[in-house]
């Protein structure tokens, strides 16, 4: 099952809606599970792209504060089905302006004196795009599978 991400995000909704209609949860279950299943190699390929693009020490920090969560949502009559993947820290670290490209810091330790450094950008939205393929395929194969089993094959 080929297509674009909103096609798949459609198709994810539609058979989700249909089976709750039939009052099968459990497939409705195993097709979310299904979903994050696809996305879960994003909580490991995100913290490996740190390092290439933010300076060595900085990346070896951040890696071992950063939490990367996902939830996934297959929407009901109307809505849409959706999957957030989410970085987090419990620190006040800009994720956002970093993964843009510009690293703000203080001059060794000094927070009076605050830079403005340019990083390679994309380590969050690189492994994500990247993934994109594989996850796309691994939902086209769960859609196909519990619409078999939906259809009793």
């Amino acid at each position: 099952m080929a297509g674009s991400l909103d096609e798949l995000a459609g198709s994810l909704n539609a058979i989700a809606v249909r089976l709750r209609e039939l009052g099968d949860e459990g497939l409705v279950r195993e097709l979310q599970t299904a979903v994050g299943r696809a996305v879960d190699p994003l909580k490991d390929r995100i913290p490996a792209a740190l390092r290439p693009h933010l300076p060595n020490r900085y990346a070896d920090v951040l890696a071992g504060e950063l939490k990367v969560t996902r939830s996934t949502s297959l929407g009901a009559a109307g809505g849409t089905a959706q999957v957030t993947v989410l970085a987090s820290t419990d620190r006040a670290r800009k994720l956002a302006q970093s993964d843009a490209g510009v690293l703000v810091h203080p001059l060794y330790g000094d927070r009076e004196r605050w830079f403005r450094q340019g990083v390679e950008p994309g380590w969050f939205t690189g492994p994500v795009e990247e993934s994109v393929p594989d996850i796309r395929e691994a939902i086209g194969q769960a859609l196909d599978e519990v619409a078999r089993k939906a259809v009793g094959g």
